[in-house]
């Protein structure tokens, strides 16, 4: 019985230590949309050097770009990407992944 109750409590201890997000600070000048698509978009402008269409996706408010500093968690990621959501906010952004950096 006491073997058991300790293999439980050490599986809630991993458990629940796992669950912890880690956090990350945002780093200046990025961009980050709430579409995944539009951050695509506005990643193929900017390797194309388009301004004038990078400046009109950001007006439009689809896309932002990202202030340094703003503490995140990474809710998802794909190939070079991150799903970041601001501390104490709901919504969510897609950027690139080297737009984050882990909290110290």
């Amino acid at each position: 019985m006491r073997i058991l109750l300790l293999s439980f409590c050490v599986f809630m201890l991993f458990t629940l230590t796992g669950t912890a997000q880690t956090r990350y600070i945002t780093q200046d000048g990025f961009f980050a949309c709430e579409k995944k698509s539009d951050f695509e978009t506005i990643t193929s402008y900017a390797v194309a050097e388009d301004i004038e269409a990078v400046k009109k996706i950001v007006a439009s408010l689809k896309c932002i770009v990202l202030q340094g500093g703003v503490e995140v968690q990474i809710m998802d990621t794909a190939w070079g990407l991150a799903k970041i959501r601001p501390i104490g906010h709901e919504v969510t952004v897609w950027t690139n992944s080297e737009a984050v950096k882990r909290k110290k």
